[in-house]
């Protein structure tokens, strides 16, 4: 069993009382979603600009602000389903591109006029992930694992394929998009 995270990436522009409104309709679907389908659901409010920083908000029991931000971000491109909005623009630049070729197709597509009415959004790239965040992780699954030790046992052994100094490994969401 397992939960349902969805990520909510709103427009910079709305304001604070907005944001209350959005956050207490998500309040009111989790809710919902758990006494009438038994199913556990997040939402998660954000920004695109808060993504590209691979900021995930307030450290809390579903989330860790940036600490594991490329972590969280590659988890999100190996098993994310778009179901409203703009296109990711991760999901059209080529596997493995390093951060300065990502954002090059970034500004390509926003200057060519027929692609710019595709509706991508700009939530940044993940080529790769630094030593000290996987060690985070490490740490930061063994805590959940109260509460989950399979999904957390899964998650750790990712983590020790990624830390293999001897190895170097794509990322997943990188060979899944390959």
């Amino acid at each position: 069993k397992s939960d349902f995270d969805y990520w909510c990436c709103v427009r910079d522009d709305l304001d604070s009382e907005e944001v209350k409104r959005l956050e207490e309709k998500c309040q009111r679907i989790e809710v919902w979603s758990e006494k009438e389908l038994g199913v556990e659901v997040h939402f998660f409010l954000t920004t695109p600009e808060l993504l590209r920083n691979n900021d995930f908000g307030e450290l809390s029991k579903e989330s860790c602000g940036s600490a594991l931000g490329k972590l969280l971000k590659e988890e999100y491109f190996r098993g994310s389903l778009l179901l409203a909005g703009k296109i990711p623009y991760w999901w059209i630049v080529p596997p493995g591109c390093s951060d300065d070729e990502y954002q090059k197709v970034v500004e390509k597509v926003e200057g060519d006029q027929r692609e710019k009415s595709l509706d991508f959004v700009d939530i940044g790239n993940i080529a790769s992930i630094p030593m000290e965040e996987l060690v985070g992780g490490g740490m930061w699954q063994l805590n959940k694992a109260i509460h989950s030790p399979f999904k957390s046992a899964l998650k750790m052994a990712l983590l020790m394929v990624y830390s293999d100094p001897e190895q170097t490994f794509a990322l997943v969401a990188g060979d899944l998009k390959r």
